[in-house]
């Protein structure tokens, strides 16, 4: 089973180290089993994001309480108090689906439920030195509450049913590491944190990280203080981590290193080249153990087999659910594209000659409207750019006509656009070119 999306495997490597993404994953696992078993009947994702607001108001009240602090600590609420804005938090929940829903043959049921998980990983890993900031009382293990409700509440539009118990551990022993996962000798405790040693059967493999048809493993891998076992020195063992230092794979190309395959068939120093001989006398000078690297065992056995069987029911029922999925969706991008002052409609005076028509960004989205008083409008609207603004006296039909003419891209049941970089610049020109 090897469905990760290519995109969120970069970003696994690229941004995040493995110890976080770990960590991500078991804290999903403890804090969604536990909202599992709470009572959400009274808790929305409108009621939820009034407790950002409330939480960020009272960030804004002690910051600005007359109390002095560091400039550094100034500058800490500040970014505290932007990161509490729910609404921000939504765009990155419904990362998926935005990016798709503009393609004219989308359809909900493409999105895989692998990689809704891996965003829901992926984001979570970036929120969890909440745990550990300090300088700001309480609020953000406050935070932390939200936003583990925030996405938790998203989970329960993928319509799974039963106990969601482990999920995020099956998650991470099915999808990563070795793609041809070895089945677990029932000897071995997956809960334990014992190293074991195991050797290769007929038609089982490691991937390109281990050399050679035996090495060491450990389910508690992370939280190991030593990632390696000392075994005895042997030539054997001294030979499978010179290779796997030097790139050199086993079982050897005899073509291509005939002498080093003639040295590890006969187990004998004297067949080593000058180089590899030299090597082996100072080591074996130097040390009476060689130390072994020891891999994570999450990565390379499948812990049981029952674990791709509930993985391919939560697949179906996450799969049937694609209108629910999408009617969430559209439920989050209203409330995140909602400024949470008055509609986008405002009341003109029928009287008013003149009018703004604006052109703004927020993240990677678009809006083109119309205000009489543009300073409140943006006060209110507060995006990440004000890309275009212009003063006109046929201000309504510019909005109309832009609006008509980009319909295609515009993001159903909202007043914004996901326009590309050329068409921005087409709407500037345009707002200039059609005023009057």
């Amino acid at each position: 089973m090897d469905y990760l999306d290519s995109e969120l495997e970069d970003d696994i490597d690229e941004n995040l180290s493995e110890e976080d993404f770990i960590a991500s994953i078991e804290h999903l696992n403890k804090c969604f089993f536990e909202l599992d078993k709470s009572d959400f009947s009274n808790q929305d994702i409108k009621n939820l994001i009034e407790q950002f607001d409330e939480l960020q108001n009272k960030v804004i009240e002690t910051k600005n309480d007359g109390e002095y602090r560091t400039k550094e600590l100034r500058e800490l609420f500040k970014n505290f108090i932007n990161f509490c804005d729910g609404r921000g938090h939504i765009s990155n929940i419904i990362k998926l689906t935005a990016d798709e829903i503009t393609d004219e043959d989308f359809d909900n049921r493409d999105i895989k439920f692998v990689d809704e998980i891996t965003n829901i990983v992926l984001q979570f890993a970036g929120f969890l030195y909440l745990k550990d900031l300090q300088g700001l009382n309480e609020y953000p293990l406050q935070l932390l509450k939200l936003l583990e409700k925030l996405y938790f509440l998203y989970f329960k539009s993928f319509g799974i049913k039963g106990s969601i118990e482990n999920l995020f551990g099956i998650y991470y022993n099915l999808f990563h590491g070795n793609p041809n996962k070895i089945k677990l000798p029932t000897e071995i405790d997956s809960n334990s944190n014992q190293t074991f040693k195991y050797e290769l059967k007929e038609g089982e493999m490691f991937d390109e990280n281990i050399n050679g048809n035996s090495a060491y493993f450990n389910f508690q891998f992370n939280k190991l203080e030593k990632k390696y076992f000392q075994e005895e020195f042997t030539f054997d063992s001294w030979f499978i981590q010179e290779c796997r230092e030097t790139v050199v794979s086993i079982p050897i190309d005899q073509e291509r290193f005939p002498t080093l395959a003639k040295a590890y068939r006969t187990k004998s120093p004297s067949d080593l080249p000058q180089y590899w001989a030299n090597n082996y006398q100072q080591a074996k000078q130097n040390s009476r153990y060689n130390n072994v690297p020891i891999f994570d065992a999450n990565k390379y056995f499948l812990i049981s087999d029952q674990y791709e069987v509930l993985w391919n029911e939560w697949n179906k029922q996450f799969f049937d659910s694609h209108q629910q999925r999408l009617d969430k969706f559209f439920e989050l991008l209203n409330i995140a594209t909602d400024d949470g002052s008055e509609t986008d409609e405002e009341n003109f005076d029928e009287d008013l000659q003149e009018g703004f028509v604006y052109l703004i960004r927020n993240q990677d989205i678009y809006k083109i409207g119309i205000t009489e008083n543009l300073l409140n409008r943006m006060s209110q609207l507060d995006p990440d750019e004000i890309i275009d603004t212009i003063k006109c006296s046929n201000f309504r039909e510019v909005e109309k006509d832009l609006h008509r003419e980009y319909k295609d891209y515009r993001i159903p049941q909202t007043e914004y656009f996901r326009l590309s970089e050329k068409q921005v610049l087409e709407v500037s020109r345009k707002l200039k070119s059609m005023a009057k």
